[in-house]
């Protein structure tokens, strides 16, 4: 079994719409039909010792019959035949109720409608697809494919192309900018290197300067040496000039006084000479 299908069935005929079963012709033993009864719009519960079946009227007038499950919920059940779905077209059945004293009461009616099968009756299963129409349009087709298969690996070979020179302008850029930044680097370099020098000069020069003042200081201090002995030796000549001086005036109108340096002491000294 492959499916149920439950519906609702009055007892009373005419107190409702007949429901309709749908079904596939030739469909046969894959399906069970349900339905719970009612009377008066209630539940119609399951009598004590009773039994059920079903009645059916083909389309083309030939009747079949057969056993239902009662369950004691109430539910009518059948399962589909072959017999059931044998001529499309709509099928008129109706459930019978049975008790042990042999009698029986008929619920309203139910309608199943058959769709034709697939293949219809009588139908000549055919032979040929035309294979000659296939082979024309396989013919046609496939030269049609393969121009379209052409156009888009070229259109994707030129996209690639294209992505190709892209790459290829974007390399020559990069390595422009990096021609640049190497030259800017190397200008750098060689400023750094010019400033590096005169740095290595003016601390030349401020060597230097540093040596001429300390040569200066030094010179500075023997000149301000020797001045102070210049000044010392000019006091000795005062100091001898003024004694020869006044030996000369005790020796006045005696002789004749001349005024010299002592060869031994290097100081001046006065020197008689008479006639």
């Amino acid at each position: 079994m492959i499916a149920t299908r439950k519906y609702k069935l009055n007892l009373t005929p005419g107190k409702s719409i007949p429901p309709i079963v749908h079904v596939s012709q030739y469909d046969s033993e894959t399906l069970t039909i349900a339905f719970e009864l009612y009377e008066g719009g209630e539940l119609f519960p399951k009598p004590a010792g009773v039994t059920a079946k079903i009645e059916m009227t083909k389309p083309d007038r030939k009747a079949i019959s057969g056993d239902c499950t009662y369950a004691a919920d109430g539910t009518v059940s059948f399962t589909v035949t072959e017999q059931m779905t044998a001529k499309e077209g709509t099928t008129r059945g109706k459930i019978i109720i049975l008790d042990s004293a042999g009698g029986q009461i008929g619920t309203a009616a139910f309608l199943m409608e058959v769709d034709a099968a697939g293949i219809a009756d009588g139908a000549i299963e055919s032979e040929s697809d035309l294979p000659e129409l296939r082979e024309v349009m396989k013919a046609v087709n496939e030269p049609a494919q393969k121009a379209k298969d052409a156009a888009t690996s070229a259109e994707a070979a030129s996209s690639s192309a294209k992505k190709a020179a892209e790459s290829e302008t974007n390399a020559k850029k990069s390595q422009a900018a990096a021609a640049d930044s190497e030259g800017t680097a190397k200008k750098s370099a060689e400023a750094a290197v010019s400033k590096a020098k005169e740095a290595s000069e003016s601390a030349s020069a401020a060597l230097q300067a540093k040596k001429d003042t300390e040569q200066l200081k030094a010179d500075a201090g023997a000149s301000a040496m020797a001045a102070g002995k210049s000044e010392e030796k000019a006091a000795e000549y005062k100091k001898a000039a003024e004694t020869a001086a006044q030996s000369a005036a005790g020796y006045a109108g005696e002789a004749e006084y001349r005024i010299g340096l002592n060869p031994a002491t290097g100081h001046p000294a006065v020197y008689h000479y008479t006639n």
